[in-house]
């Protein structure tokens, strides 16, 4: 890619489901500064292994209503996703004052030769279509 914005083609991206195979690669794009200046795993930057894992897996098996997807273009990895419903967390919803019906997104992207080139924008609105 140059250094300027590549025209990402939305029809090249995928979402896979988070599987306990890819643990993995969360476990290491956790790990990375420009994903863990930003996100924790239960209170903790840079999360070891089994702390990724205890955080997943419950989600992956469907006994966390939240849903985890990594985010494909062209097959290969490149960034995470989730949502939930906040209903389902009725104490942040009424904490935030979250209105009725309203969901919660978060992502980030992973692999630094996707950072700054536009390709967030392009995948959150194929996800959220």
């Amino acid at each position: 890619m140059s250094a300027q914005h590549e025209a990402y083609n939305p029809e090249r991206i995928t979402f896979r489901p988070l599987a306990e195979a890819y643990l993995p690669i969360l476990h290491r794009w956790l790990n990375t500064p420009h994903v863990s200046q930003w996100w924790e795993v239960d209170g903790k930057r840079n999360p070891d292994y089994a702390a990724v894992s205890l955080k997943f897996m419950p989600r992956i098996r469907g006994l966390e209503p939240v849903n985890c997807f990594l985010v494909l273009y062209d097959a290969r990895p490149v960034a995470f996703i989730e949502s939930c419903r906040m209903e389902d967390f009725p104490t942040e919803k009424a904490a935030l004052g979250i209105p009725a019906n309203a969901a919660d997104v978060d992502t980030f992207i992973g692999e630094t030769d996707f950072l700054h080139k536009g390709f967030g924008s392009v995948y959150i609105r194929k996800f959220l279509k």
